[in-house]
């Protein structure tokens, strides 16, 4: 099954890359590889499964187990017990996008550049000295915001449930959505206020009066549904992927001819990096790799067919 979210924004917002411009904004906003605000999949993951938790619990009894059904279980809290593998999600989640008409829009005009800067901000702040009423000294801060009334559309997949318990998974959704109010950083300082509403083709999909909650939601657990097979789906752990029979595994060897930096953090002007090359930043090279002898990279990346892991020393 298929649905979507739909992120409105009443306030602006900031859901950042960590990372920051010389010279001007401390801290940016994350774009997509249009240049457009955009949610990544993990942040919207986080901010669902946390109203999800905080949904189920409220209902009591074994509801709680309907959050790790659709988000999977939390390797951190099975006390590294190799023997419980974790469960895998059965809700794959889509970053949020702006809407394709708009993108189109502006993309075609001959003025895009000043459009796209048109969707964001700067803010700045700077902290004050409670004694004397000014400014500390190289306290001032710049950060980048998108800008309120936005309206974010992300793709929502649920599979291995069957059709009844489909839509009892799609109420828990919707549900979750509802508790959803904040998004991004900065949230006490009225930063990020939205709602998330759940739709289904086409259609909101809508809990009704109390009386119909109580019916939807029982007080007593509905019996928890076993997933089916996902063998054959992308495996939520990448190395996992070496013990499915469904995918192959190829092994890349990669020679540095000059020191690699993969910046970990950054404080002041000294950078830490990882000790390993992240598999987001060999994406483009195998998506070149991959165009360069006819197969449709980005339509397999997208869906999940090509996953890759970091890049280690030998």
């Amino acid at each position: 099954m298929v649905l979507e979210l739909r992120i409105s924004f009443q306030s602006d917002w900031h859901v950042g890359t960590g990372s920051s411009e010389s010279g001007g904004l401390d801290r940016l906003i994350a774009r997509d590889h249009q240049g457009f605000p955009y949610i990544p999949a993990k942040t919207l993951v986080g901010i669902l499964r946390d109203a999800s938790e905080e949904f189920t619990s409220a209902l009591g009894d074994k509801w709680p187990q309907w959050t790790d059904l659709l988000f999977g279980s939390q390797s951190s809290l099975l006390g590294g017990s190799t023997k419980t593998p974790p469960q895998p999600a059965s809700l794959r989640v889509r970053p949020a996008y702006l809407p394709a008409s708009i993108r189109k829009a502006v993309l075609e005009s001959p003025h895009k550049n000043a459009l796209r800067k048109a969707f964001t901000l700067s803010r700045s702040s700077t902290a004050i000295n409670p004694k004397t009423g000014t400014a500390l000294p190289h306290s001032l801060r710049t950060i980048e915001l998108a800008r309120g009334e936005l309206e974010l559309h992300a793709e929502v997949t649920v599979i291995g449930l069957h059709e009844d318990d489909l839509a009892l998974a799609t109420h828990i959704l919707a549900a979750t959505c509802q508790l959803v109010e904040l998004i991004g950083s900065k949230r006490r300082r009225g930063l990020g206020k939205c709602t998330v509403s759940l739709w289904c083709d086409g259609n909101k999909v809508d809990l009704g009066d109390r009386e119909n909650v109580d019916k939807i939601f029982p007080s007593r657990t509905p019996s928890l549904p076993k997933l089916d097979d996902l063998n054959g789906l992308p495996p939520s752990d990448p190395l996992a992927v070496n013990s499915s029979p469904s995918w192959k595994t190829i092994e890349l060897e990669i020679t540095s001819k000059t020191p690699l930096l993969f910046p970990r953090s950054i404080l002041g002007n000294q950078v830490s990096t990882y000790d390993y090359i992240p598999g987001t930043s060999l994406l483009p090279v195998v998506h070149s790799a991959l165009e360069r002898v006819g197969i449709d990279a980005a339509s397999a990346i997208v869906a999940g067919h090509v996953r890759i892991t970091r890049g280690h020393p030998k």
